[in-house]
Parts: C-alpha cells; sequence; structure tokens
C-alpha cells in the first residue's frame, strides 16, 4: 500500500512539472511575440554624403572654419536644435537660392539659413501669430502635449534674426500652416525645412505643402524624428505607404529627403 502511495505521489509530481513547464513554455512564448510586437522601425541612417555633394567638400561635421560655416552653438540662450543640425543646416544654405521653414519659432534656424546663404537667397518662414490661435486646427489623434507647444511657440514675436544684416533675405508669414497657399511656389524652392506644430496632422499637411513646392534636385529636411512622437509615426508611416527615399541624419533628430 505503502508504495502504491509513493507512486501515486512521483506520479502527481510529474504532472505538477509538466504542468509548470508548460506554463513557463507559454509564458516565454508571450514575451518573444511581445518582444517582437515591440520592435520599433526606424528609418535608416546616411551618410552626410549622400545629402548633397557639398558635404563632401567640409570634411567632418563640426570640425570647420567659421569663415566657412557661421552657426549658434550651444550656450547661446537661443539653442533649440543641436550642433548638428544646426551645421547640416548651414551647409546647405549656401548653396540654396530660395528656402522656406514651416515654424519660424524664434527664428534661430532661420538666422543660421540667412547668414549662411548668398546675398541673393531669399527665405520665406511661417509662424503661427498669438492674435491667431484660435485658426489652430487641432485633430483627433495628434498630440495633446505637441499642440500645447506649437501654440507656446506661437507667442514670440522677437526674432533671432530681428536687426542683423541678413533680415532683408528674410520674408516672415503670419499664419497658420494649413491655411497657408502652396499653389505660387509649386517646384520653386532649394531647400525646404520642417519644424513647425510636431503634430500628425500638421506635419502631414506641412509635408504634402512641401512635397509640391521643392524643386527637383531641392531637399526638405524634417526635425524632430524622436521615437513614440507624431513626426516619428508620420514619417515612417510615408516611408511604408509611399516608398519615399527618407534617412535619418545621425548624430541629429532631422532626416531629410532629396527630390
Amino acid at each position: 500500500m505503502e508504495k502504491i502511495f509513493y507512486i501515486l505521489l512521483i506520479f502527481l509530481l510529474l504532472l505538477s512539472n509538466l504542468y509548470t513547464l508548460n506554463k513557463y513554455m507559454k509564458y516565454k512564448l508571450r514575451i518573444k511575440i511581445i518582444r517582437k510586437n515591440k520592435q520599433i522601425y526606424k528609418l535608416p541612417k546616411c551618410n552626410f554624403s549622400e545629402i548633397d555633394d557639398i558635404f563632401a567638400e567640409m570634411h567632418t561635421p563640426l570640425h570647420i572654419s567659421s569663415s566657412i560655416i557661421s552657426f549658434i552653438g550651444k550656450g547661446d540662450e537661443m539653442v533649440e536644435i543641436c550642433d548638428t543640425s544646426s551645421w547640416v543646416l548651414s551647409v546647405l544654405s549656401k548653396k540654396s537660392f530660395n528656402i522656406f521653414e514651416f515654424g519660424t519659432y524664434r527664428g534661430k534656424t532661420t538666422y543660421l539659413m540667412a547668414k549662411n546663404s548668398s546675398k541673393d537667397t531669399k527665405i520665406i518662414t511661417i509662424t503661427l501669430p498669438k492674435n491667431q490661435i484660435d485658426t489652430y486646427k487641432f485633430e483627433e489623434g495628434d498630440n495633446p502635449k505637441e499642440t500645447e507647444n506649437a501654440i507656446n511657440e506661437s507667442l514670440y514675436e522677437s526674432f533671432s534674426y530681428i536687426s542683423n544684416l541678413e533680415e532683408k533675405k528674410i520674408e516672415q508669414i503670419y499664419q497658420d500652416s494649413k491655411l497657408f497657399d502652396e499653389s505660387k511656389y509649386l517646384d520653386y524652392f532649394d531647400l525646404v525645412f520642417i519644424d513647425g506644430s510636431h503634430t500628425y496632422s500638421y506635419v502631414s499637411s506641412d509635408t504634402e505643402k512641401s512635397l509640391k513646392m521643392i524643386k527637383k534636385g531641392g531637399i526638405i529636411i524634417w526635425n524632430n524624428y524622436i521615437e513614440d512622437s507624431d513626426v516619428f509615426k508620420y514619417l515612417n508611416h510615408i516611408k511604408k505607404e509611399k516608398n519615399i527615399n527618407l534617412k535619418q541624419i545621425p548624430n541629429t533628430a532631422l532626416v531629410f529627403y532629396k527630390h
């Protein structure tokens, strides 16, 4: 009788171990599926020379003579993009005669592009003025925090380029970018910088307008390609859906497209 008892006990222990092992294997499989689903697609990164041939002349980023490129670096109270991003925009501005910027903010990047472009370059920059905040078109799915940021950025009325020699190159537009009529600028700009509202609907609208305004051989730059941002989601979407050749610029939150 005692022998039968021990046999049953061993059998029950085996069943218990099998049950535990089965649960563990299911858990491992579930974790594997979760990790697979959490793998985040990111745009491929480029070499600087892929952006434009002019970068081949500039050597290593930031290690260049101030007589070649001028930019506002770290430590300046107006900093909102990193030095490498500033450098990229400055270099591209050297060969751009018509530039459009979505999102003036404090005017730092507007000033950078004006400072580094030729005397004949024309820069148009658009910002939402504080007296038109009620025209801002928030849409379902837009990141509420980015909506708040966009509205806060519209409060600036004095820009970095004001009272500088480069100011004469710049045309400032005060308008919601969704209301901007791009039809008179088709195939016109050498460089478009998209750094306005970073909500999904605005990045989409600004991008669609930019693709119409950029000329053959021109370059579009987006800022704020950061994981989980609306810019990140939208650019990944159009890369997959429209097969547009988008690439990240190393050590920045920038993405570029050459038309």
